[in-house]
């Protein structure tokens, strides 16, 4: 028969191998909970790299037209050499309400033309 303090030491080593179990089961459960909070970082930090793509200028669609006020910031081109440009007629623009605007394809084909025109030697371009 067993003595009692024999009892107890068997329930003290099983006690002890309970808590390392449970301390093992704890430790895998934070390793889990590690792995998926940094796949959840990972998967914002991709989530937000693709919402920094679709705002991105290169994906965005260009406005219908643009402020004539606002067209030295969009071309870099200083404000009163566009007003040159639009009473030369090389830049077609509309006028709504009391503000003057111009379409973006016209902006295009102006800026287009300003490239070809620097493309031609000196004596070829024509100053009205």
């Amino acid at each position: 028969m067993a003595s009692a303090k024999d009892e107890w030491e068997d329930s003290v080593i099983c006690n002890e191998c309970a808590g390392t179990r449970y301390i093992a089961e704890l430790e895998s459960l934070l390793e889990s909970a590690k792995d998926a909070l940094i796949y959840s970082n990972d998967k914002r930090t991709e989530l937000e790299a693709e919402n920094q793509l679709l705002k991105s200028d290169d994906l965005r669609q260009p406005p219908l037209s643009y402020p004539v006020a606002e067209l030295p910031s969009e071309t870099g081109v200083s404000r009163s050499r566009l007003y040159e440009e639009i009473r030369r007629g090389n830049l077609t623009t509309f006028k709504l309400g009391g503000r003057r605007y111009a379409r973006h394809e016209a902006v295009l084909e102006w800026m287009t033309n300003l490239e070809d025109q620097a493309r031609l030697p000196c004596n070829v371009v024509n100053q009205p």
